[in-house]
C-alpha cells in the first residue's frame, strides 16, 4: 500500500464513442470523472457545455437531468460523497 485511500467509484462505466449515460435522481453534489477519453457534460438549466479530459471532474451543481457523452471511448465514474452514486444511470448507445 501507498498510502492512498481509494475512494469507491460507481462502476467505473466504459463509454464507447458517442455514446450517452443519461443520469436522473438527486444527483446534485455528485461527482462526474472522466478516467480515460473524453467526455462532454450538461445539465438541465445550466447553459454551459463541460468538457472533461482524463483526471478531470464535474460536480453536479443542481436538481435535473445530467447527459454524458463519450467524444472518444471513455471510462467514467459517477461518486457521491466517499459513496458510489444512487442516480438512475441510463446507457444510450
Amino acid at each position: 500500500m501507498n498510502g492512498e485511500i481509494e475512494r469507491p467509484v460507481a462502476a467505473g462505466l466504459s463509454l464507447s464513442k458517442r455514446s450517452l449515460l443519461r443520469l436522473e435522481g438527486t444527483g446534485q453534489g455528485a461527482e462526474v470523472r472522466c478516467f480515460s477519453g473524453a467526455l462532454w457534460v450538461t445539465q438541465e438549466g445550466d447553459f454551459e457545455d463541460h468538457f472533461l479530459d482524463p483526471g478531470e471532474k464535474f460536480v453536479i451543481n443542481r436538481e435535473g437531468l445530467v447527459v454524458v457523452q463519450a467524444l472518444a471511448d471513455a471510462r467514467v465514474g459517477i461518486e457521491q460523497g466517499n459513496e458510489p452514486c444512487l442516480l438512475d444511470l441510463t446507457l444510450v448507445k
